[in-house]
C-alpha cells in the first residue's frame, strides 16, 4: 500500500507541530523518520494512525482519499502503530490478547483454530511466539513480536514503529531490523521513528528529516550519511564520536552492598546487588527494561525500602533513609522527569529552587528570596539553553527536552560528588543528548562518582568506565566499557555468556 500525505498542518495552541508537510510512503519500503524533539514526527504519524486529527491537509491510500478519525478507522484501512509502551495484559495468554479490541470476533471462539492461525502467521513472518504462553512470561522482544503479530492478524499493511529498539538488547535490535526488512519484502510498508542514526542507516531504504514542524528533506539512505542527516536535523555539524574518559581515583564515594529490593508484587526485583563507585568514575547499568533497574535506583535514593543490604555514601550508612538524607550529598536525575523530577503546576523558578531553597542566598531562615531564586533560574536557563517564555512560566508548558535540562541544571548546580542518573537521555534528540553527556563527563573530571542507568547500550559504552550487566533481576557481571563488545553485553543481558570477573563490584580497583 502506498501512502501520500498532502499539506498536513496541525497546531496545538501557539505551537505548530506540522506545517504543510508533504510525505509519502511506498509499498515494500522501510522509511525512517528523524527529527529533534518537537520536530513533529510523532504528530505526523499519529495523524496517519487516527490518534490526532489534522487542522488541514489530506491522506491518500493507494490514490484514494482516506477519512481517518480514529485508530479503529486507521486499522480498518490497513494502518497500525506499535507504541513504545505495549498494550498487552500480562495475566492473559497471547491468543487472548489477540481478541482484545477485535470487533470482528463473535461470542463463540474456537481457541485451537485461533492458536493455529497465530502460529502460522508467526512462522511465515519469522516472528515466532507460542500463542498459549502468558504475556507475563515473555521477554520484552517477544512481547514486541506479539504487538506486531496482532496488527498483522488484523490485516495491517502499513506498520508504524515508535522508537521500537529503546527496550531491546543489541541482539533483539538486530533481529527486529531483520524482521522489518522481511515484512517489507512481503509487501508491507514500514515507518521507523527513531533518534538513532545508526538504525536508519542499517534498516531503512529512505529517510525523511523534520525540523520545527517542517519537512527538510527525504533521502535515499544509500546516498546519505550519519553526518549529513545530523546536519539536516540541527542545521550545523554535531560531532558523532566517542568521548574521552579520565582515569578515576582509588577513593570510594558510593557503595552498594548485597542490596535486595522488592518489587510492587512483593517479590525480589533486584537480588544481592553489590558495587563500589570511585571518585571520578562513571559506572553504568545495562539490562533490558524490567530487570530491576528502577527498583534498584529507588532503593539507593531512598524512594523504596530494601529487604537487605546497605547503601553507603562517603562512609555514611543511608540504607532505608528518607530521600531528604540524600539531597545534600548526591544529585538525582530520575527517569520520570514529569512525575518525580519536577512539579508541573509550579513555575520554572520554583522548580529550580526545590533542591536549594533551604540554603542562602535563596533563603534566610524561614524566608525565601524570590528575587534570588528567579535570578538563579535565569542564569541556569542561559547556561543550559532551556527554552521557555519566562521564569514564571509553569513547567507543564515546557517540552520534554527542556524539562530534562531543567532537572539536570538544578541537580548539577553545586558540583555534587555523587550523581545517580536514571535514563537521563531517553526520548531526547541528539543535541540535547550530547549536552547531557558532556555535563556528566565534566562532573566526572571534577571527581564526581556517577551511577548511570540507561537502556541505550551505545551511551553506556561511550561514557562509562565499567558497565554492570543485569539479567533476570540479578547481576550478570561487570565489564570494562572500552574492552567489551555490544554482542558480549547483549548476550549477558539476555542471560547468556560468561560471567566476568568483578561481579562483586571490586574489579579494576573497586
Amino acid at each position: 500500500m502506498d501512502i501520500e500525505m498532502k499539506q498536513i498542518s496541525k497546531r496545538f495552541g501557539d505551537v505548530t507541530a506540522n506545517d504543510r508537510i508533504d510525505w509519502e510512503l511506498k509499498t515494500g519500503e522501510v522509511h525512517g523518520l528523524l527529527g529533534e524533539n518537537g520536530a513533529g514526527k510523532s504528530t505526523l504519524m499519529k495523524i496517519l494512525d487516527g490518534i490526532v486529527r489534522p487542522d488541514s491537509g489530506s491522506v491518500q491510500i493507494d490514490g484514494n482519499e482516506a477519512k481517518i478519525s480514529s485508530a479503529s478507522d486507521a486499522l480498518s484501512l490497513g494502518v497500525g502503530m506499535v507504541q513504545q509502551h505495549f498494550s498487552l495484559v500480562d495475566s492473559m495468554r497471547v491468543y487472548e490478547n489477540f481478541l482484545i479490541g477485535d470487533r470482528r470476533r463473535r461470542v463463540m471462539i474456537d481457541k485451537d483454530k485461533l492458536c493455529e492461525e497465530i502460529t502460522a502467521l508467526s512462522v511465515s513472518t519469522g516472528l515466532k511466539v507460542n500463542p498459549r504462553s502468558f504475556i507475563g512470561q515473555l521477554s520484552v522482544g517477544e512481547k514486541q513480536r506479539v504487538e506486531i503479530l496482532r496488527l498483522l492478524y488484523r490485516q495491517a499493511k502499513i506498520l508504524i514503529f515508535d522508537e521500537p529498539t529503546a527496550i531491546l538488547t543489541p541482539q533483539e535490535t538486530a533481529d527486529l531490523g531483520l524482521r522489518l526488512r522481511q515484512l517489507a519484502g512481503l509487501g508491507h510498508s514500514v515507518v521507523l521513528i527513531t533518534h538513532k542514526l545508526r538504525e536508519v542507516m542499517e534498516f531503512c531504504d529512505r529517510v525523511t528529516v523534520l525540523k520545527d514542524g517542517k519537512k527538510v528533506a527525504t533521502l535515499a539512505v544509500s546516498r546519505t550519511s550519519e553526518t549529513q542527516l545530523s546536519n539536516l536535523m540541527f542545521e550545523r555539524e554535531l560531532a558523532l564520536t566517542n568521548y574521552n574518559r579520565r582515569q578515576p581515583s582509588n577513593r570510594v564515594v558510593m557503595q552498594i552492598v548485597s542490596l535486595t529490593v522488592a518489587g510492587n508484587n512483593g517479590l525480589p526485583a533486584m537480588s544481592d546487588f553489590s558495587l563500589s563507585i570511585h571518585e571520578g568514575e562513571i559506572v553504568g547499568v545495562a539490562g533490558v527494561a524490567g530487570s530491576g533497574q528502577r527498583e534498584l535506583v529507588e532503593a539507593v535514593f531512598g524512594h523504596r525500602r530494601s529487604i537487605k543490604g546497605r547503601v553507603i555514601l562517603f562512609d555514611r550508612d543511608l540504607t532505608n533513609k528518607p530521600p531528604a538524607s540524600f539531597v545534600d550529598l548526591a544529585a538525582y536525575i530520575p527517569a520520570d522527569r514529569i512525575g518525580v523530577g519536577t512539579a508541573q503546576t509550579m513555575s520554572v523558578a520554583d522548580n529550580f529552587a526545590l533542591k536549594h531553597y533551604r540554603q542562602p542566598p535563596y533563603s534566610w531562615g524561614p524566608f525565601i528570596s524570590a528575587k534570588n531564586v528567579r535570578r538563579f533560574a535565569g542564569e541556569q536557563a542561559v547556561s543550559f539553553k532551556i527554552k521557555f517564555s519566562g521564569v514564571g512560566a509553569l513547567v507543564s508548558s515546557l517540552s520534554g527536552g527542556n524539562v530534562q535540562k531543567l532537572v539536570l541544571a538544578r541537580e548539577l548546580a553545586f558540583d555534587p560528588k555523587v550523581i545517580v542518573a536514571e535514563l537521563p537521555t531517553r526520548g531526547l534528540d541528539l543535541e540535547t543528548t550530547q549536552m547531557i553527556h558532556k555535563q556528566l563527563l565534566l562532573h566526572s573530571e571534577r571527581g564526581c562518582g556517577i551511577f548511570l542507568v540507561s537502556e541505550d547500550l551505545e551511551e553506556l559504552m561511550k561514557l562509562c568506565h565499567r558497565i554492570v550487566v543485569v539479567s533476570s533481576n540479578r547481576m550478570a557481571g561487570i565489564v570494562d566499557a572500552q574492552a567489551a563488545t555490544r554482542e558480549e553485553i547483549g548476550l549477558m543481558m539476555s542471560g547468556g555468556g560468561p560471567k566476568r570477573k568483578g561481579t562483586s563490584g571490586e574489579s579494576n580497583g573497586g
